[in-house]
């Protein structure tokens, strides 16, 4: 080989070199806000579990024999407090496709039904208690808060039966308030009295009643009516009231009902205390 062509590159030497195919980096799939399952909207469930509590409530007051007026209105802002969170979630699921369409839907209804019940509730304690009020006013019997707990007055246009009953009535009525049992079971009828074995079972009653709390009351009414008792056609008078208890305001009425026995007598057969208006 000549010696000045040892050192001159070759055309293989000096080729053009080959492009490289570089793989393009791997692209990592990350989650983006886009690819995460639909929430359940926090509202829906808020406002589920504010109308059922208001639901609860208006059960509750059922059942309450005090201050039903307040349980009332607390149904009636509770209730309202579930519809406006219902619709607020509504508004949000639609905008931001939340889950909780149905829970929403089914919170909307209950707090709906619970207003509509307290409402209706609610105006008829009110018109009850009006007319309980304009009967003790037109009956003319003042109610008074001393020892006595009532005036007692009789009406003159009673009958002399009515106005016996009307006065046992009222002894019935301030014994048992006063918490003098033994004296409230001399009251009862023959035939009441064979219902209790011995005295202490018609004391243990009132105790378990616990009609000492009996702040105040007023007879309003004596009325005559024809029933049959024990078989047998007889005269029923039934002295109608109204009272308090002393840790509520709720005016209740009362009943306490007599049989004429074979000598004209009146004679007590019954009674029923804390009947609510609405009943």
């Amino acid at each position: 080989m000549d010696p000045q062509n040892q050192n001159q590159p070759t055309k293989q030497q000096y080729a053009q070199p080959q492009p490289v195919q570089s793989t393009p980096p791997q692209q990592t799939s990350e989650p983006t806000a886009t690819s995460l399952p639909p929430r359940t909207n926090k509202l829906s469930i808020a406002a589920l579990i504010t109308s059922v509590i208001s639901l609860l409530l208006f059960a509750w007051s059922r059942l309450s024999y005090s201050n039903k007026g307040l349980i009332l209105i607390g149904v009636l802002l509770i209730s309202f407090v579930g519809f406006i969170l219902s619709l607020i979630s509504k508004s949000q699921i639609k905008k931001h496709g939340d889950k909780g369409r149905g829970i929403s839907t089914i919170a909307l209804i209950i707090s709906i039904i619970s207003f509509i019940l307290g409402i209706i509730v609610f105006v008829y304690l009110i018109y009850v208690t009006a007319v309980l009020r304009q009967a003790v006013t037109n009956s003319g019997l003042q109610q008074n808060s001393s020892t006595s707990k009532s005036s007692g007055t009789i009406p003159v246009n009673e009958t002399p039966e009515q106005k016996q009953a009307h006065s046992q009535a009222y002894n019935f009525m301030s014994a048992i308030s006063g918490g003098e049992y033994d004296k409230a079971y001399d009251y009862l009828g023959p035939n009441l009295k064979k219902q209790y074995k011995k005295k202490t079972d018609f004391t243990d009653i009132l105790e378990k009643e616990n009609v000492s709390r009996i702040n105040q009351f007023s007879i309003t009414s004596v009325s005559n009516d024809s029933q049959i008792v024990d078989d047998k056609q007889q005269e029923v008078i039934t002295v109608s009231g109204t009272h308090q208890y002393k840790d509520e305001t709720t005016t209740r009425y009362f009943k306490v009902e007599f049989i004429l026995d074979g000598s004209g007598e009146v004679e007590l057969r019954g009674w029923a205390l804390a009947l609510a208006p609405f009943n």
